[in-house]
């Protein structure tokens, strides 16, 4: 559902296990270690160079940037909070698939909800009750 990345709030991570940060060109990418090679072969990135390892428990709390923070109206008010946009630890995330990484979107899913409100997180929603974007966000509707 690609409207769940507006309302994203939270990054998960398995905390038992191992992510990698990985220089890809200037940018530094995490990603779950089980899944590094399969990953980049997907990615089609030939050239990568493991940085360091860490226990997915260490990055709870770590903030991040949303990549679409300068498009969502209302959203950087939200993330000018140190308990929004920040990795969470959780044992039901799956190091098989993706990056070892799920995007959590509290406005969207009951289990999300429930972490979120584990940690105090606040609930960001610009969706209305007939899943449509709320006024302010008219002009992401063509591109979602």
């Amino acid at each position: 559902m690609p409207f769940t990345l507006v309302t994203d709030t939270m990054v998960g991570l398995n905390p038992d296990e191992n992510y990698v940060h990985v220089k890809v060109g200037s940018e530094t990418w995490l990603v779950g270690e089980k899944r590094l090679e399969e990953f980049m072969k997907e990615a089609k990135i030939e050239e990568y160079t493991v940085v360091k390892t860490v226990k997915g428990s260490t990055l709870e709390g770590k903030k991040y940037i949303h990549p679409l923070l300068g498009e969502i109206p209302g959203l950087e008010e939200f993330s000018k909070s140190l308990n929004f946009h920040i990795a969470v630890a959780e044992n039901f995330v799956d190091i098989q698939t993706g990056s070892g990484l799920v995007h959590l979107s509290p406005a969207n899913g009951e289990e999300d909800f429930e972490i979120a409100s584990k940690r105090k997180i606040s609930i960001f929603n610009p969706i209305n009750d007939e899943a449509k974007f709320t006024k302010k966000l008219e002009h992401m509707r063509g591109y979602l």
